[in-house]
C-alpha cells in the first residue's frame, strides 16, 4: 500500500489530491481524518481540508488499507497539513470632507505582511497606515480601499471598503474697493464653489449676513474715528455635508472728513472777517 499527497493549495481550504501507487490490490479502503471511503479503483481521489485556526497549522491523518484478490492486506498512513487561516479586516472612518485624512486600523488575524491599495493609484505595506484623500471636484467621490493580508506561509485574504470623500468648498471673492474714505460702500463678487450657504462677517459690529447663493453683496463701512481703521471681511462657505472653507480680506477705511468753519456773523463796511477752520480729519 502506498500513495502520494499532491497539494493544489495548502492554504485553507486546502484542495488535496491522493495518488494511489499501490500494487496488486483490488480493494482500497481509505480513511480521511476518520471518515471512511472504499473503492475498487486506484484512480486519483480529491478531498478538501479546512483549518479555522488563525495561529496553528492543522494536521489530518489519512489511512489507506489495500486488499489483494487473495485477501492479503497492506496498510499505510500519512498526514495532510493545512496552513492556518488568514482573515483580513480593518476599521476606519468611511466618509468626510476633502482633504480627508483616514487612519486605518488593521484588525487582521493570522497575517504578518500587508498590502494596502488606497484606490487612487497609491499603496502601502505599513500595518496601520494613514492616507489623505483630496477631492478637487464639485461632486462626491467614492474610493474603494483594498487590504490584502498575507501569512508567513503566503496564504492571503482580502477585504474592500468604500470611502466617501465630499468635495472641499473653495471660498473665493473679489471686492471692488479695498480702501477708501468713510462712508465707503463696497460690492463683493462671490466666486465660491461648491456650497449652499455663504456667511459674510464684516468686522464692524454689524450682524453677519447669511445667503444661499453667490449673489453680489453690498456693504457700507463708516469710520467716525480720527484715524484709519482696518476691517477684516470674512466669508465662510458651507456645503450640505458640513464641509467648510473661509477667506479673509482686509479693508482700510479712512476717517470721514467733516467740513466746517467759524466767522464773525456781521459788521459795518468795510468789514474785516476772521475765518476759523473747524473741519475734522482734513489735512489740506
Amino acid at each position: 500500500a502506498d500513495f502520494a499527497i499532491e497539494y493544489e493549495r495548502q492554504c485553507t481550504p486546502a484542495d488535496v489530491n491522493f495518488i494511489n501507487s499501490s500494487v496488486n490490490g483490488d480493494q482500497y479502503d481509505w480513511t480521511f481524518n476518520g471518515t471512511p471511503y472504499s473503492t475498487n479503483s486506484s484512480d486519483l481521489i480529491s478531498r478538501q481540508f479546512s483549518n479555522s485556526s488563525t495561529t496553528n497549522t492543522a494536521y489530518y491523518q489519512v489511512d489507506l488499507t489495500v486488499t489483494s484478490p487473495q485477501g492479503c492486506i497492506s496498510q499505510t498512513s500519512k498526514q495532510v497539513s493545512v496552513y492556518h487561516d488568514v482573515i483580513a479586516d480593518f476599521s476606519s472612518i468611511t466618509e468626510g470632507c476633502s482633504p480627508l485624512e483616514v487612519v486605518f486600523t488593521n484588525n487582521s488575524l493570522g497575517a504578518s505582511n500587508y498590502k494596502w491599495e488606497f484606490g487612487d493609484n497609491t499603496s502601502s505595506i505599513l500595518e496601520n497606515p494613514i492616507h489623505v484623500y483630496p477631492n478637487y471636484s464639485n461632486e462626491d467621490t467614492v474610493i474603494n480601499v483594498k487590504l490584502t493580508s498575507i501569512s508567513e506561509n503566503f496564504c492571503a485574504d482580502s477585504i474592500f471598503t468604500p470611502i466617501l470623500v465630499y468635495p472641499e468648498p473653495r471660498a473665493r471673492f473679489v471686492v471692488d474697493k479695498t480702501e477708501g474714505c468713510s462712508p465707503l460702500e463696497i460690492t463683493i463678487d462671490n466666486l465660491s464653489e461648491p456650497g449652499n450657504n455663504y456667511t459674510w462677517s464684516f468686522d464692524d459690529g454689524s450682524a453677519p449676513l447669511s445667503v444661499s447663493d453667490t449673489r453680489d453683496v453690498k456693504h457700507n463701512y463708516v469710520n467716525d474715528e480720527g484715524f484709519p481703521q482696518v476691517f477684516t471681511l470674512n466669508l465662510e462657505v458651507t456645503t450640505p455635508n458640513g464641509c467648510r472653507d473661509t477667506l479673509k480680506q482686509k479693508l482700510t477705511i479712512f476717517p470721514r472728513v467733516v467740513v466746517n468753519f467759524e466767522r464773525d456773523s456781521a459788521g459795518c463796511s468795510p468789514h474785516t472777517t476772521e475765518f476759523i477752520n473747524t473741519s475734522v480729519n482734513a489735512s489740506s
